[in-house]
């Protein structure tokens, strides 16, 4: 959801990869749970909410835990995200290939060393 009134306009983003690649033929994926899923989207396609070419993209949510869970679940569903991940590699239907991983800065917020250290053994 984007307000409707702004302190200061978003700004236009031109030239972007997802155009670029999705002009040139370039078959595309995307993964990331709730967190992170704007990062590989919405801010990937220069603020532009939805796909740019539906025949050529394919993006994949992994519904995150609740933010009150994060702390004490320090993997969050970096495992389901993998399993996406690797299935799209397998497929071979993509090209281009993007993921973000939303337990190292989620986690990483918390300041909980034990749980910071844990998140990245799983990562």
């Amino acid at each position: 959801h984007i307000p409707t009134t702004f302190l200061v306009p978003p700004p236009k983003i031109a030239h972007i990869s997802s155009q670029y690649f999705v002009d040139s033929g370039v078959p595309c994926y995307a993964v990331a749970e709730t967190h992170k899923f704007g990062h590989v989207t919405f801010f990937w396609n220069g603020n532009r909410a939805g796909y740019i070419n539906e025949k050529l993209e394919k993006y994949e949510e992994v519904k995150s835990l609740p933010n009150e869970m994060t702390e004490s679940n320090p993997q969050m569903k970096a495992a389901e995200v993998t399993e996406k991940l690797i299935a799209a590699i397998n497929s071979k239907k993509y090209k281009w290939i993007r993921v973000n991983y939303a337990n190292p800065d989620m986690v990483g917020h918390t300041g909980n060393i034990p749980a910071c250290i844990e998140c990245l053994h799983i990562m």
